[in-house]
Order: structure tokens, then sequence, then C-alpha cells
């Protein structure tokens, strides 16, 4: 028996359980790193959310404070105006 090749086939056998390895742990960190990332962009989305709609009720709030005030205020201009 030629023990060259046999070494050879143990040394490409030993090779090829090493890669399996390594891939495997290079597998197993970047589903850790993909869940730190799912993790930040989750925050990061409900970050943008809350500032939307505190952005909006910003906004909003204003214009209906204006709905009740400007009748009155312009009613009070025209009075004072000389009733145009």
């Amino acid at each position: 028996m030629n023990w060259g090749i046999l070494f050879k086939i143990l040394v490409l056998i030993k090779l090829k359980h090493y890669m399996e390895e390594d891939i495997k742990n290079r597998l197993d960190n970047q589903d850790k790193i993909l869940e730190k990332i799912y993790k930040s962009t989750e925050k990061t989305r409900k970050y943008f959310l809350w500032t939307l709609i505190v952005t909006l009720i910003m906004f909003f709030i204003p214009l209906i404070g204006l709905l009740f005030i400007l009748p009155g205020f312009i009613s009070i201009y025209t009075s004072t105006l000389g009733g145009f």
C-alpha cells in the first residue's frame, strides 16, 4: 500500500473536518451579529415611529386650537375696525 496516498487522504479528511467546523463557527458568529443588527434596527424603527407620532401631534394640536380661537379673533378684529 502506498503510504503517501493514505497520508494525503487522511490530511484531506482532517482538513475537511476543520473547514466544516470553521464554517459552522462563522455561521454562528454571523447569526449573533444579525441578531444584534435586528435588535438595533427595531429600536431605530420604534424611535422613528414615536418621532413621527409626536411630530404629528405637535402639528395638529395648534391647528385644532386655531379652529376655536380664530373665529373669536376675527370677530374682535372686525369689530375694532368699525364693523367692515
